[in-house]
């Protein structure tokens, strides 16, 4: 699951980067729900990231900056990414 976790978040950024937010916003939930099931906070860490990255595309620059904390403060507990 956590290979799938990654490859998800980093689809959902690539998909952002051509402007496809839906599809982004889609896998980047797939991402977020796939590191919690396999309860790794390293992959966790990785998809909020990803999720921060969507919410700031869409314009919700709170939410963003949430996500961005709550993903560097996972990734700071686990060591680096």
């Amino acid at each position: 699951m956590v290979v799938a976790s990654r490859c998800c978040a980093f689809l959902a950024i690539a998909l952002g980067d051509i402007g496809q937010q839906a599809e982004a916003a889609v896998y980047v939930r797939t991402s977020l729900t796939l590191a919690e099931e396999a309860a790794d906070q390293r992959t966790a860490a990785l998809a909020l990231s990803a999720l921060s990255k969507v919410a700031f595309r869409d314009g919700h620059r709170d939410q963003a900056a949430v996500f961005a904390m709550r993903g560097y403060e996972l990734a700071d507990r686990e060591g680096s990414l």
